[in-house]
C-alpha cells in the first residue's frame, strides 16, 4: 500500500497548495500528484530557486519536479487549455508534458460552449467572482443530464460528441433565451459563441487528438495506490471555505474542496496523511464575506493579481474561527503555514462582537459560539445564505500582537488540535522547512 499525501487549502483559496505540492514532491520523492477536485481555473504557484516560474492549473504542481500527473475522475477537464498549459510547460524546460499525464476516462469536459455560459450569466448578474472558466456550467450539465455529459471516454465517438455538443449548447440557449434584451456589448460577443454551430466541428476535431497525446485510463489510480513503493501527493484546489456544502452561498464554488472527493478516489486506503494549509494571514480572491478583510494589509509581490472575472485579491488578519471551522470540516492531522515571509507574527481575530441571535439553534437559549454555529447545520441549521450575510456583518475582536512566531505556531496548533509542521518563508521550495513540534495533550 502506497504512502499518500494530501494537501488542502483551509480558507477562500490561494493558500500556497502549488508551492507546496512541490516541495512534498521533492520531499517525498512521489511519483504522482492526483489532482482530485477542480479544474481549469486553478492558478497553482511554482517558483524554482534560478528563476523559472509557472501558474499551473491542471497539470499538478509537481511537474517541474519530475512528478507525473493524473488528473481524476473529479477533475473538470479543458482540453483547449490543458494543451496550451503543455506549450507553456515545455517553454519552462519540461520536454514533453503530455507524456506525463494520465487523465480519467470519466472526467467531465468543459467546452467553449460552457465558458461562455458561464461569462454570459456572470455579466448579467453582476460581479459575485467567477472565474470565467465554464466549471460551473459545466458541472450543470452534469447534475442535469448526467448520461448526456461530455466526458473525456467520448473523446474516441465522434457521433457522442456532436450529440452532447448539440445537447449542451441548445440546453443552454434555452435557459438564456429570456436574458438577451438590451445586452452590453460584451454580454452580446458570448451570446454570440453560443449560437455559433461551427464551434461543434472545431472542437471534434480538436478533442479527437488529444487522447493520442495523453493516455486515458481507467482504474488506474487504484493499481498506483495498491503499489507499496509509490508515493502520491493529492492535490487540492481552492480552498475549505469555498465548498459547495460547507461555503457561504452565493459565493461558493461547483465542486467539494474537502475531503470527500479524496476519500472517494482514496477507499480504504489507509496510508494517508491530511494536511491543511493556510496563509499566516487571510486572503480571497473575489467577492463575498470576508470578515477580517483590511485594506491596509497589503503584500507587494504576491503573484496573484485582479482577474477580469474574478476581481481583485483581498488580504485580511488571520482568522481562528473560521480556522476552525474549516479544522472541523477536515479534521487534517498537520498544518501547513505560508507566506511567513510577509508576516511571520500575525494579530488573529478570535471572535466577532455580534453574535446574530436570530441564527441560533433552537435549543441553545445563548447564543452559539461562532465556530459551533457554522457548524450547527442539523437539526435546526442556519442555511448557507444567511451565514454569508452574517459574516458580511462581523466586526472582528482581535488578539494582541503574538510575541514572536514560535507562539503563534503553537497557539495555532493547541486550537486547530493538530501540529504546525510545516512552514513556507518564500516561493521556491528552498524556502520551506519541517517545523519540529512538542506533542500537546490532545495528541
Amino acid at each position: 500500500m502506497g504512502e499518500v499525501h494530501v494537501i488542502t487549502g483551509m480558507a477562500f483559496g490561494d493558500e500556497g497548495v502549488g508551492s507546496l505540492t512541490d516541495f512534498l514532491v521533492r520531499r517525498h520523492q512521489a511519483g504522482t500528484v492526483v489532482r482530485y477536485n477542480g479544474g481549469a481555473q486553478e492558478a497553482h504557484s511554482v517558483v524554482l530557486p534560478d528563476g523559472r516560474y509557472h501558474t499551473f492549473a491542471q497539470f499538478g504542481s509537481g511537474t517541474l519536479a519530475g512528478a507525473r500527473t493524473h488528473l481524476s475522475k473529479h477533475m473538470v477537464v479543458n482540453p483547449i487549455l490543458l494543451g496550451l498549459e503543455a506549450t507553456n510547460l515545455n517553454q519552462v524546460g519540461v520536454e514533453d508534458p503530455h507524456s506525463l499525464l494520465t487523465v480519467d476516462a470519466e472526467a467531465l469536459v468543459t467546452t467553449p460552449y460552457h465558458v461562455a455560459a458561464n461569462r454570459f450569466s456572470e455579466l448579467l448578474r453582476g460581479w459575485y467572482g467567477s472565474c470565467g472558466i465554464g466549471l460551473g456550467e459545466t458541472v450543470l450539465d452534469a447534475l442535469e443530464t448526467p448520461q448526456l455529459a461530455l466526458r473525456v471516454r467520448d473523446f474516441e465517438d465522434p457521433d457522442t460528441m456532436q450529440h452532447k455538443l448539440l445537447n449542451s449548447r441548445a440546453r443552454k440557449l434555452k435557459r438564456l433565451k429570456d436574458r438577451t434584451s438590451n445586452l452590453t456589448e460584451a454580454a452580446s460577443i458570448e451570446y454570440e459563441t453560443l449560437l455559433d454551430l461551427d464551434i461543434v466541428d472545431q472542437c471534434i476535431w480538436a478533442y479527437r487528438g488529444f487522447p493520442k497525446r495523453f493516455e486515458v485510463v481507467d482504474n488506474y489510480l487504484q493499481s498506483l495506490l495498491k503499489d507499496p513503493t509509490e508515493v502520491l501527493v493529492f492535490e487540492g484546489a481552492q480552498g475549505v471555505l469555498l465548498d459547495e456544502d460547507y461555503g457561504f452561498h452565493p459565493y461558493t464554488t461547483w465542486g467539494h474542496t474537502t475531503r470527500k472527493n479524496a476519500l472517494n478516489l482514496l477507499g480504504d486506503h489507509t496510508k494517508v496523511k491530511w494536511i491543511g494549509a493556510f496563509r499566516s494571514y487571510f486572503t480571497r480572491h473575489g467577492a463575498g464575506p470576508f470578515p477580517t478583510e483590511d485594506p491596509q494589509l497589503y503584500f507587494e509581490g504576491d503573484h496573484n493579481t485582479r482577474g477580469p472575472w474574478q476581481g481583485p485579491f483581498r488580504f485580511g488578519h488571520f482568522d481562528m474561527i473560521l480556522a476552525r471551522y474549516a479544522q472541523a470540516v477536515m479534521r487534517c492531522d498537520e498544518i501547513a503555514l505560508t507566506c511567513l515571509d510577509h508576516l511571520d507574527c500575525p494579530t488573529p481575530s478570535y471572535g466577532y462582537q455580534e453574535r446574530f441571535p436570530y441564527l441560533t439553534v433552537d435549543e441553545v437559549k445563548q447564543p452559539l459560539p461562532w465556530d459551533k454555529l457554522l457548524l450547527a447545520r442539523q437539526p435546526s441549521p442556519p442555511d448557507s445564505e444567511q451565514l454569508a450575510r452574517a459574516l458580511s456583518q462581523a466586526t472582528p475582536v482581535y488578539h494582541r500582537p503574538f510575541r514572536d512566531p514560535p507562539e503563534f505556531f503553537a497557539n495555532l496548533s493547541i486550537h486547530l488540535k493538530a501540529p504546525v509542521t510545516l512552514l513556507s518563508y518564500g516561493p521556491t521550495y528552498q524556502d520551506k522547512k519541517e517545523h519540529a513540534w512538542k506533542r500537546m495533550p490532545w495528541s
